[in-house]
């Protein structure tokens, strides 16, 4: 297969990944299914697919681009130009906001004409706009106020109670769906479905952004077929209706200067743009449309039915259905920064990245016997007492709790002295630059005693003679570097002697840097401690 197909104009050099919901939930639905198979078979797969990857132009060192090519090229073997599960998903999820957006536009609709169609009595406009108008400008309002609060985190929040409120009603919800489907499909199958869903749970933990901006976007999309029926309404009754429109007034407190203050305020937008009498009805016209409850429209000046009507029209526009329409792009602006940003650098993703990226290496054995011991870049007797603070660093894709408290106590045995602190050693160069900054801050006047743990079985590749560098470069001639290998891991937190292959090669290795204060330490496995 050839993966030039899967590289798009987006995944060269320089432009952004083209990361979409459908490619993330095949991505995880690939890496569950590869769990068991024959490791020496995939990387053999992965491996040839990332030459013929790179051959094609792809980008060395990015693991979004490579992962999005890989997943192209897995979609189109296992699907065989069949829908994969990610497609599928964001079809459902397509056909879920188009349904809605039919629902809820036939819905504002509906809920407008209602409110419209008051049979013997004017439309009491200032009622008409605060349901169909103002309502769904406080909703909007809520959306820019949550959407701003990822960015201005010091926002004040919304009060406890209401957010228990809420939580409360949404898990009751919940709760009554989950019932009323897992009761009617027998215990098997309610097992497997909450079992898929604690999968989903665990594959999307770290995606809670994402998520939610997709949520959003989708209740935006709703809201947007909401107003855009109220306006439809409001329009289509302007023209085809001679329904009557005043204001009603019941008390004193209610006059004509408020209600002319407040359509003043409304129509300010437009009257910007078209001139000052367009689009609202005159202060004359206002006073001649109040009516009082159970008069109907008796007193009523008919024309001024005709201002109020364009009143209500461009305030469904302009309150209505424009900010709904920025939220909604602001949104869906939000969820494609998600996908951009989506974090391919965690522990989970290593095994796939080694596969791709991990050099073919093979070690043959030397014509001599393999020796006994490693003279050239043991660690002297004068820097057996640790000199500064004493660091552990710990591969991120091997680094467990029982590995490091096996480690430092193997170190305390063997050699009389050990890290009191670690850290874990990220796989991508700038994490380990940031790393590195971190430990300069920590050393006492240049001085550290640091440690990195490898397996010596793992070739010495350039990646890890570059964090050498730096790391002298960075913490000074002061530092020692201690590079401490373990066999392989025979699980439970413990491993194998290095063979004295390894040792020697890493010893040739590290000798040939001409540095000494690095030294190479060689741990037994921790059984007998």
């Amino acid at each position: 297969m050839n993966p030039s197909k899967a590289l798009k104009k987006s995944d060269k050099p320089g432009a952004k990944s083209p990361w979409d919901l459908a490619s993330l939930i095949d991505l995880e639905v690939a890496l569950t299914q590869e769990r068991g198979l024959d490791d020496a078979d995939l990387k053999r797969r992965d491996r040839a697919f990332y030459k013929r990857y790179r051959e094609a132009g792809g980008p060395a060192g990015s693991r979004s681009r490579a992962f999005r090519a890989w997943v192209e090229e897995r979609r189109r073997e296992s699907t065989k130009n069949q829908a994969s599960p990610g497609q599928e998903a964001q079809a459902w999820l397509r056909w879920i906001r188009s349904l809605g957006f039919i629902a809820t536009f036939l819905l504002g609709s509906t809920w407008a004409l209602a409110t419209l169609t008051a049979h013997g009595a004017p439309v009491n406009v200032l009622t008409f706009w605060f349901l169909t108008i103002g309502i769904p400008l406080l909703l909007t309002g809520l959306g820019f106020y949550l959407m701003l609060g990822r960015k201005f985190p010091h926002l004040p929040e919304s009060p406890l109670i209401l957010k228990r409120l809420l939580a409360r009603i949404l898990i009751s919800g919940v709760r009554q769906t989950e019932h009323l489907f897992t009761d009617r499909i027998g215990s098997a199958r309610k097992l497997a479905l909450r079992a898929g869903a604690g999968e989903l749970r665990l594959r999307f933990s770290d995606r809670h952004g994402l998520i939610s901006a997709l949520l959003a976007n989708t209740l935006h999309f709703l809201g947007l077929g909401m107003v855009l029926g109220i306006f439809a309404a409001l329009f289509s009754f302007k023209c085809l209706s001679n329904q009557d429109y005043g204001w009603q007034s019941d008390a004193a407190y209610v006059k004509a200067e408020r209600v002319e203050g407040f359509v003043r305020l409304i129509s300010l937008p437009w009257t910007c743009l078209f001139g000052r009498d367009v689009g609202h009805p005159t202060t004359r016209e206002i006073c001649n449309t109040r009516f009082f409850r159970n008069e109907g429209v008796k007193g009523m000046d008919h024309t001024a039915s005709i201002n109020w009507s364009s009143f209500l029209v461009f305030s469904s526009l302009i309150w209505g259905v424009l900010p709904r329409g920025v939220l909604l792009m602001a949104g869906r602006m939000g969820s494609r920064r998600q996908l951009h940003a989506e974090d391919f650098g965690q522990h989970r993703f290593d095994a796939l990245w080694r596969r791709l990226a991990t050099p073919d290496i093979s070690i043959e054995a030397p014509d001599w016997e393999e020796p006994h011991e490693v003279h050239a870049a043991v660690m002297e007797s004068d820097n057996s007492q640790a000199q500064g603070p004493m660091y552990l660093l710990i591969p991120q894709e091997i680094s467990s709790d029982k590995l490091r408290r096996n480690v430092i106590k193997r170190l305390e045995f063997q050699y009389g002295s050990s890290p009191s602190e670690f850290r874990n050693l990220p796989s991508l160069p700038k994490s380990r630059a940031a790393l590195l900054d971190e430990l300069v801050a920590l050393a006492d006047g240049g001085r550290m005693d640091l440690h990195i743990l490898q397996e010596s079985f793992m070739p010495y590749v350039r990646e890890f003679r570059t964090l050498l560098m730096d790391s002298r470069a960075k913490l000074g001639a002061g530092a020692s570097l201690r590079v401490v290998l373990i066999g392989v891991r025979t699980g439970d937190g413990t491993w194998a002697v290095a063979s004295a292959l390894d040792r020697s090669v890493w010893n040739d290795k590290l000798a040939a840097i001409g540095d000494p204060r690095i030294s190479l330490l060689s741990l037994s496995p921790p059984e007998n401690i």
